[in-house]
Protein backbone atom coordinates (compact mmCIF):
# COMPACT_ATOMS: atom_id res chain seq x y z
CA UNK A 1 0.00 0.00 0.00
CA UNK A 2 2.95 2.31 0.70
CA UNK A 3 4.61 1.45 -2.56
CA UNK A 4 1.17 2.58 -4.33
CA UNK A 5 0.75 5.79 -2.47
CA UNK A 6 4.36 6.98 -3.34
CA UNK A 7 3.73 6.10 -6.81
CA UNK A 8 0.53 8.15 -7.00
CA UNK A 9 2.69 11.07 -5.46
CA UNK A 10 5.09 10.79 -8.02
CA UNK A 11 2.32 10.59 -10.70
CA UNK A 12 0.51 14.02 -9.32
CA UNK A 13 3.79 15.39 -9.01
CA UNK A 14 5.39 14.90 -12.50
CA UNK A 15 1.52 15.86 -14.07
CA UNK A 16 1.68 19.50 -11.63
CA UNK A 17 5.30 20.01 -12.80
CA UNK A 18 4.19 19.35 -16.73
CA UNK A 19 1.36 22.07 -16.08
CA UNK A 20 3.74 24.70 -14.46
CA UNK A 21 6.38 23.79 -17.08
CA UNK A 22 3.23 24.28 -20.21
CA UNK A 23 2.87 27.48 -18.27
CA UNK A 24 6.10 28.86 -18.38
CA UNK A 25 6.90 28.28 -22.07
CA UNK A 26 3.85 30.37 -23.04
CA UNK A 27 5.27 34.19 -22.94
CA UNK A 28 2.76 36.52 -22.09
CA UNK A 29 4.66 39.64 -21.22
CA UNK A 30 7.76 41.46 -22.58
CA UNK A 31 9.84 44.60 -23.56
CA UNK A 32 8.77 47.79 -24.36
CA UNK A 33 11.08 50.47 -25.79
CA UNK A 34 9.57 54.08 -26.48
CA UNK A 35 11.93 56.38 -28.42
CA UNK A 36 10.70 60.02 -29.04
CA UNK A 37 12.96 62.40 -30.57
CA UNK A 38 12.14 65.75 -32.51
CA UNK A 39 12.55 67.95 -29.33
CA UNK A 40 13.46 71.33 -30.40
CA UNK A 41 15.19 71.60 -26.67
CA UNK A 42 16.02 69.75 -24.05
CA UNK A 43 14.41 72.45 -22.13
CA UNK A 44 11.82 71.11 -19.73
CA UNK A 45 10.28 67.66 -19.36
CA UNK A 46 8.95 64.95 -22.06
CA UNK A 47 5.06 63.50 -20.38
CA UNK A 48 4.88 59.81 -21.89
CA UNK A 49 1.68 58.14 -21.43
CA UNK A 50 0.67 54.68 -22.44
CA UNK A 51 -3.22 53.71 -22.45
CA UNK A 52 -4.24 49.93 -22.88
CA UNK A 53 -7.62 50.89 -24.22
CA UNK A 54 -9.72 53.78 -25.81
CA UNK A 55 -11.02 55.19 -22.92
CA UNK A 56 -8.03 55.31 -21.10
CA UNK A 57 -6.75 56.99 -24.28
CA UNK A 58 -9.59 59.58 -24.60
CA UNK A 59 -9.05 60.59 -20.80
CA UNK A 60 -6.75 63.52 -19.81
CA UNK A 61 -6.25 62.53 -16.43
CA UNK A 62 -6.32 58.69 -16.94
CA UNK A 63 -3.40 56.35 -18.37
CA UNK A 64 -2.24 52.93 -18.03
CA UNK A 65 1.06 53.68 -17.68
CA UNK A 66 2.89 57.11 -17.44
CA UNK A 67 6.39 58.58 -17.01
CA UNK A 68 7.90 62.14 -16.49
CA UNK A 69 11.45 62.06 -18.16
CA UNK A 70 14.02 64.48 -18.83
CA UNK A 71 15.08 65.19 -22.43
CA UNK A 72 18.93 65.08 -23.36
CA UNK A 73 20.22 66.00 -26.85
CA UNK A 74 16.60 66.81 -28.45
CA UNK A 75 15.26 63.18 -27.62
CA UNK A 76 14.13 60.69 -24.45
CA UNK A 77 13.95 57.02 -24.08
CA UNK A 78 11.92 54.60 -21.48
CA UNK A 79 12.44 51.35 -21.29
CA UNK A 80 8.98 49.26 -19.91
CA UNK A 81 9.97 45.84 -18.72
CA UNK A 82 7.16 42.76 -18.21
CA UNK A 83 4.33 44.48 -20.02
CA UNK A 84 1.70 42.37 -20.76
CA UNK A 85 0.64 41.74 -24.66
CA UNK A 86 -1.85 43.47 -26.14
CA UNK A 87 -3.08 46.46 -27.67
CA UNK A 88 -1.78 50.15 -26.56
CA UNK A 89 -1.03 53.72 -27.43
CA UNK A 90 1.20 56.00 -26.65
CA UNK A 91 0.97 60.28 -26.49
CA UNK A 92 3.81 62.01 -25.73
CA UNK A 93 4.19 65.95 -25.18
CA UNK A 94 7.24 68.17 -24.31
CA UNK A 95 6.26 70.25 -20.92
CA UNK A 96 8.77 72.96 -21.58
CA UNK A 97 7.53 74.65 -18.19
CA UNK A 98 7.01 72.22 -16.25
CA UNK A 99 3.29 73.07 -15.43
CA UNK A 100 2.18 69.95 -16.26
CA UNK A 101 -0.13 70.49 -18.64
CA UNK A 102 -0.53 70.38 -22.71
CA UNK A 103 -0.28 74.51 -23.09
CA UNK A 104 -2.55 75.75 -26.13
CA UNK A 105 -3.29 79.44 -27.43
CA UNK A 106 -6.92 80.77 -27.08
CA UNK A 107 -7.90 78.69 -29.90
CA UNK A 108 -6.56 75.70 -28.10
CA UNK A 109 -4.03 74.80 -30.39
CA UNK A 110 -1.35 73.29 -28.65
CA UNK A 111 2.24 75.62 -27.75
CA UNK A 112 3.99 72.61 -27.07
CA UNK A 113 5.34 69.94 -29.21
CA UNK A 114 3.68 66.75 -29.24
CA UNK A 115 2.93 63.05 -30.79
CA UNK A 116 1.41 59.74 -30.82
CA UNK A 117 2.30 55.99 -31.34
CA UNK A 118 2.24 55.40 -35.42
CA UNK A 119 3.48 59.32 -35.73
CA UNK A 120 -0.31 59.88 -37.75
CA UNK A 121 -0.54 63.35 -39.43
CA UNK A 122 -1.22 66.21 -36.89
CA UNK A 123 -4.81 67.12 -37.32
CA UNK A 124 -7.30 68.98 -35.79
CA UNK A 125 -7.64 67.24 -32.22
CA UNK A 126 -5.36 64.54 -31.41
CA UNK A 127 -5.14 61.39 -33.49
CA UNK A 128 -7.98 58.93 -32.41
CA UNK A 129 -7.09 55.36 -31.18
CA UNK A 130 -7.03 53.18 -34.19
CA UNK A 131 -4.25 55.11 -35.41
CA UNK A 132 -2.08 55.60 -32.53
CA UNK A 133 -3.03 52.01 -30.81
CA UNK A 134 -0.79 48.97 -32.01
CA UNK A 135 -0.58 45.43 -30.90
CA UNK A 136 1.86 44.71 -28.78
CA UNK A 137 2.74 40.55 -28.92
CA UNK A 138 6.06 39.77 -28.92
CA UNK A 139 9.17 39.69 -26.20
CA UNK A 140 10.72 42.98 -27.11
CA UNK A 141 9.72 46.16 -29.36
CA UNK A 142 10.90 49.72 -30.11
CA UNK A 143 8.40 51.91 -31.11
CA UNK A 144 9.93 55.65 -32.03
CA UNK A 145 7.47 58.43 -31.60
CA UNK A 146 8.50 62.08 -33.40
CA UNK A 147 6.76 65.13 -31.90
CA UNK A 148 6.08 68.49 -33.64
Amino acid sequence: MALKNIITRIFVFLCLQSVVFSQDSTISQGRLVILVNGFESDDGKAMIAISNSEESYKSQNEAFMGLITIIKNNQTRWLVKNLSFGEYAVKVFHDENENGELDTNFLGIPKEAYGFSNNPPARFGPADWNEAKFNFSSDSLTITIHVD
